[in-house]
């Protein structure tokens, strides 16, 4: 199956294996999110957490939580953890 990389909202790891999410459904592919990261990272894929990597294109919200961590909101509703070590480039990058 072909997934236009600009439908993707985020990538998740999962197992041997990284769960591709979009707007449409969820997608496996056997790769690393390591190297999804340093593929897609031309295209505005960034990682936000040691289990996932965002398309910044897609985010519609960066939404501050307790303890310095952070969620990064999309269209439709869905959300994923941005963890501490990443919300001041997310921020920046995201202009906010």
């Amino acid at each position: 199956r072909l997934i236009n990389r600009g439908s993707i909202l985020y990538v998740q790891s999962h197992g041997d294996f990284v769960r591709i999410v979009t707007e449409d459904g969820r997608y496996l592919l056997r790769t690393t999110l390591n190297d999804v990261e340093q593929r897609w990272e031309p295209f505005d894929f960034v990682r936000v957490h040691r289990q996932f990597v965002a398309n910044l294109a897609r985010a519609v919200e960066l939404r501050p939580l307790f303890g310095g961590t952070a969620e990064l909101g999309f269209a439709g509703g869905q959300s994923i953890p941005v963890a501490r070590r990443h919300v001041t480039d997310l921020s920046r990058r995201l202009g906010v």
